[in-house]
């Protein structure tokens, strides 16, 4: 969950928004309590709680509130249009519990995801406009990058383009700040990390598991590859700054990315006891380590509070 706010006044008809506060949901996606739909609703609560304190009273009811949708819920609208229409309607009737200006859940097109990926990282990177030091806003003189951003059932890539997209579905008229952009958005349904995942587990598998297999990504596909300028985000960024702050190791080229990914593929899973024992604490007769810890511990002891996510990095980041 996002707050945002911003001034009254415009600059040339586009709002200067800023990001006041936000909160880490709990537990996975909406789509993921399709066989619980009102656990949906109810996994909203303690965000939406805090809402209510970081949103002055006085401003409640004046203050719009969205819910939008992504790719996830996309899958599930198409594997099963009840379930999601169950889902959204107890997200909805938590959602309209709270004194806000609730406008609607939905689930966001997969061109909507694309554009509000791209306006975002390219309004924080401001290129779009910036504030001077003269105390005037103004629009810089550069160009925009792509943004390629990685979710968890469907990767986003999206960019401004001179020329029309072959597919008008495709392409997206925007006015910000008085300027004009044209932009190219595809969606890559079934790329997203998770679902990644999925596809490659079927495929060394080689066994029909119905969990692996009920998702319609585990179908062969492959998508187009752009020669451009992008801006990667959202599992992208989590994964590379892993490897970088954590491991110590160097991400700046494709060729070092690729070493960082055979390291940190390399390591081991095995659970010896005395490493077991180093993690929870605790010392063995004599209070001496004779051992080193294997490379696994060694990760877990750089992040224990990583531990949950340490297995996927490796899938992640490959």
């Amino acid at each position: 969950m996002f707050i945002y706010k911003w001034p009254a006044d415009k600059e040339n008809d586009t709002g200067i928004v800023g990001q006041h506060s936000s909160c880490d949901v709990r537990g996975g996606g909406i789509s993921s309590y399709a066989d619980s739909p009102s656990r949906a609703g109810q996994s909203l609560v303690e965000c939406l709680n805090q809402a209510l304190r970081d949103v002055p009273k006085e401003r409640h009811a004046g203050t719009p509130l969205y819910l939008g949708a992504t790719a996830g819920m996309r899958l599930l609208n198409l594997t099963s249009p009840e379930a999601s229409a169950n889902v959204l309607a107890a997200a909805t009737q938590t959602l309209t519990q709270y004194p806000f200006d609730f406008r609607g859940a939905r689930i966001l097109s997969a061109q909507d995801e694309g554009v509000f990926g791209w306006v975002t990282a390219n309004y924080l990177l401001e290129n779009f406009i910036k504030y001077g030091w003269v105390g005037q806003w103004f629009r810089p003189k550069k160009g925009t990058l792509g943004a390629m951003d990685l979710g968890g059932a469907s990767t986003q890539i999206t960019f401004e383009t001179a020329s029309p997209a072959e597919d008008p579905a495709s392409e997206v008229q925007l006015r910000l700040y008085g300027q004009h952009y044209r932009v190219y958005t595809h969606s890559f349904l079934c790329y997203g990390r998770d679902q990644v995942l999925r596809r490659l587990l079927a495929s060394a598998l080689q066994v029909l598991l119905q969990d692996v297999y009920e998702s319609p990504c585990t179908a062969a596909q492959r998508p187009q590859t752009f020669n451009r300028s992008t801006k990667a985000f959202s599992a992208f960024f989590y994964t590379v700054d892993f490897l970088r702050t954590v491991m110590g190791l160097p991400v700046a080229t494709l060729q070092q990315l690729e070493a960082a990914v055979v390291t940190i593929c390399n390591q081991t899973w095995s659970e010896p006891c005395i490493a077991f024992l180093c993690l929870m604490g605790q010392r063995p007769p004599g209070g001496r380590w004779p051992y080193s810890l294997p490379p696994a511990f060694q990760l877990q002891a750089r992040a224990p509070g990583e531990r949950a996510r340490l297995p996927d990095y490796c899938a992640g980041a490959t």
